[in-house]
């Protein structure tokens, strides 16, 4: 171990105890945040309008606080950027995260001075709670090659903005700091092609030991390296150790992440948004995320199935139970109010709080009442991959209401950068996990409602391409994973190769 590593070690254990001591008094965190969020937000214009009082009890809080999404803040934050103060949080914000807009245009978080802090600390933890448990403190011997969005930031009316990725990048702790590639002005290359290729000529040759980001976008600058230099990642940066990601699940990439890279490395998952960090991976037994309690919010629930039944009760952290799904929504030290977030996940321990993302609210397949969620197309692909083999670079999946004959059923567009053994078992076996996982969708197949899925194999680079079509590549663009409608598939359907069904 280098002398950075040696520097690193008591600073990663005292913040991995820090963790364990907020991660054992989940109640007495939230209750902390639930008494200074009441204390700030009866001081500004919106507590004031929906009533909210110092000292007010949870279920007056839940009473008064109503539940809201971007378009209903989007007044409010316009204002904000007029210049106005005193309206979500008390002051004006130090930033606008800008969003990526899954589900809706773009959208600009406010970010306090406070959610600042809490932005960097969740960070801060979600890494350094991997080095201690894998006692890599050697990472900082090498460099940390994050690939995120641009740190320039613009100005929206009288307040800097950028996407939570890039805007990190200002915020970095000293140990961060250390062994960051690559260049600020590399990481601020707008064009994400261009910027693949310079930070490709900065790191080629470097001793880069950990990456984070979105898996679709580490698997292109992985493309990108064997493209240029005709070698496997490991070949380029042997001490390479972890992949550190957020946003989608990787699942679907892994096996082709792992061919590209050369060989297993740890992969820590992070549950975040550019609203804040929710949960981090402290463990090594895939039991779930820790639902991190210092990150500034505190939080509540509605259950995924009442949500869709019209049903917006909420409800408090210890009221939560194990298996079932529930839309996550925040109350923030930046300012948002009763904020759906749209994410779902399912709680798999109440000692400590651990979640998986199951999916986003505005993300679903259900023309025909089978409510087929992200985490069941994500098993099924990956069961099917384990069967018979094939690495995907990118899909998603669509209803087909009315086909030309027959049933209708569900279309799934896949791009493969290895096709399976054999399409037809292929296509059969993530049918038969569908499903095994989905009641309703078994159901409506027996009875003849719907057919099994139809594959569609897409050729070479149709994704990077659609996305490209939209301006939305590199940073925190994401493919949606499910839609309820055709908008995406029928941009799509001139680009299938092989149709199997």
């Amino acid at each position: 171990m280098g002398w950075r590593g040696m520097i690193a070690r008591p600073i990663v254990n005292q913040i991995e105890s820090r963790i364990r001591y907020w991660a054992e008094r989940p109640h007495e965190y939230q209750e902390k945040y639930f008494l200074h969020l009441l204390s700030e937000g009866s001081q500004t214009e919106y507590g004031r309008k929906i009533g909210l009082k110092k000292g007010m009890s949870y279920a007056e809080f839940r009473e008064c606080v109503p539940l809201v999404d971007y378009e209903i803040l989007k007044p409010w934050v316009e204002r904000i950027m007029a210049g106005e103060r005193d309206l979500l949080w008390p002051g004006k914000p130090s930033y606008l995260v800008m969003s990526s807009g899954t589900t809706s245009g773009k959208k600009y978080i406010p970010c306090s001075p406070e959610g600042v802090n809490c932005f960097v600390r969740a960070t801060t933890d979600a890494f350094c709670s991997y080095v201690a448990r894998s006692r890599n403190y050697d990472i900082w011997d090498g460099k940390t090659l994050p690939l995120t969005g641009s740190p320039a930031l613009t100005i929206m009316g009288e307040i800097p903005s950028a996407r939570v990725s890039g805007l990190l990048n200002h915020f970095l702790p000293g140990i961060a700091k250390w062994n960051r590639v690559p260049s600020w002005e590399t990481n601020s290359i707008p064009v994400f092609e261009q910027k693949i290729s310079a930070i490709l000529d900065e790191t080629i040759g470097a001793d880069v030991r950990a990456i984070t980001g979105l898996p679709v976008w580490l698997n292109l600058l992985f493309k990108r390296m064997f493209e240029r230099t005709g070698k496997k990642v490991i070949e380029i940066w042997p001490n390479l150790r972890v992949m550190v990601y957020g946003g989608l699940q990787v699942a679907p990439y892994k096996a082709g992440l792992i061919e590209a890279i050369g060989r297993e490395i740890d992969f820590v998952e992070v549950f975040n948004a550019s609203e804040g960090y929710f949960a981090i991976e402290e463990n090594f037994d895939n039991l779930g995320l820790l639902l991190h309690m210092h990150s500034g919010f505190f939080y509540e629930f509605i259950p995924a199935e009442d949500f869709r039944n019209g049903i917006t009760r909420r409800l408090r952290l210890e009221e939560v139970e194990l298996g079932k799904d529930y839309g996550l929504v925040l109350n923030s030290i930046s300012g948002l109010w009763g904020y759906n977030l749209g994410d779902t996940v399912r709680f798999t321990s109440l000692q400590p709080y651990r979640v998986i993302f199951t999916g986003r609210m505005a993300h679903f397949t259900s023309a025909f009442n089978e409510h087929v969620i992200e985490m069941e197309v994500e098993r099924a692909l990956k069961e099917a991959m384990v069967q018979e083999g094939g690495k995907v670079t990118e899909f998603t999946v669509a209803p087909q209401i009315h086909p030309n004959e027959g049933p209708p059923f569900h279309e799934w567009f896949i791009e493969f950068s290895e096709i399976p053994h054999d399409l037809e078992a292929f296509r059969l076996k993530m049918d038969v996990v569908m499903q095994a996982g989905n009641h309703l969708y078994r159901e409506l197949i027996a009875a003849g409602a719907m057919r099994t899925l139809v594959l569609n194999v897409m050729q070479k680079d149709t994704f990077l391409n659609y996305m490209e079509s939209l301006d939305k590549v590199g940073g925190q663009f994401k493919l949606p994973r499910l839609k309820n409608d055709r908008s995406i598939a029928d941009v799509l359907a001139g680009k299938i190769k092989q149709k199997i069904s």
